[in-house]
C-alpha cells in the first residue's frame, strides 16, 4: 500500500520512471525523481528522440537529458503506410503538440473508432 508519505514511501534515493513521454528531473526532500523522456513519441513539443544519462558521484546525481535528430518524415511515412491514422504522424512531427484525436478533421471524416471486441474464456 502506498500512502502520502513522500520520500519515506520511496525507500530509494533515486526514482526513475517513464510513460509520461516528457523529460523531467527534480530533487524533492533529498529524493531524485527522473523521467527519461521518450525515444519514439515525445510529448514535450520537441520531435527529436530523447533519452537520459544518469551519473552518480557518491552523493549527487548528474542527470543529462539528451536529444537526437532523426528523419521524422520517414517515420511518419512508415506509420501511414502501416495503416495508422495521420494523427499519429502529426503527433510525431510536432512532438506531441497536436489536437486531441476527436478534434482533428480526420476524426470528423471517419467518425469515432469502434471499440474493440475482446472475447476470452477462462479454463
Amino acid at each position: 500500500m502506498i500512502s502520502p508519505g513522500g520520500k519515506h514511501d520511496a525507500y530509494a534515493g533515486t526514482i526513475v520512471f517513464g510513460h509520461t513521454h516528457v523529460p523531467y528531473h527534480r530533487a524533492v526532500d533529498g529524493v531524485y525523481f527522473v523521467d527519461t523522456g521518450s525515444v519514439g513519441r515525445p510529448k514535450d513539443g520537441d520531435p527529436r528522440a530523447g533519452y537520459c544519462v544518469l551519473a552518480f558521484d557518491g552523493s549527487a546525481l548528474d542527470v543529462r537529458q539528451i536529444r537526437l535528430e532523426y528523419d521524422v518524415e520517414t517515420s511518419c511515412s512508415r506509420l501511414i503506410a502501416a495503416g495508422l491514422r495521420a494523427y499519429f504522424a502529426d503527433d510525431l512531427r510536432t512532438g506531441g503538440n497536436t489536437p486531441k484525436l476527436d478534434e482533428t478533421p480526420e476524426f470528423a471524416e471517419r467518425g469515432r473508432p469502434r471499440p474493440l471486441r475482446c472475447e476470452f474464456a477462462l479454463n
